[in-house]
């Protein structure tokens, strides 16, 4: 089998390539972008979690003497008054 104008087939592809090319851009520019819109309940929470992780108020002594007991196997938690706590948790 003989080819005998390679360079029109070769200009035939490339012009297909960019074509092809053009329309997915014009696809991409046409995509609606993602957003995210978050409840007033988690915007209130981020500026707790933001002014407790700046805030220089440390109970030290608390974190301590629970890292004692943890570390001595002595700490325990009331079940009672967890399950009180997280029953009264409004989410």
């Amino acid at each position: 089998m003989m080819i005998n104008n390679i360079q029109s087939l070769i200009k035939g592809y490339v012009d297909t390539k960019s074509v092809s090319n053009q329309r997915n851009e014009v696809k991409t520019k046409n995509v609606a972008k993602d957003e995210v819109v978050l409840s007033s309940q988690a915007q209130n929470f981020h500026e707790f979690l933001q002014k407790a992780k700046t805030s220089s108020v440390i109970r030290s002594e608390k974190i301590d003497a629970l890292s004692m007991q943890i570390s001595q196997g002595t700490y325990s938690v009331d079940s009672r008054v967890l399950a009180e706590k997280m029953l009264n948790t409004r989410w």
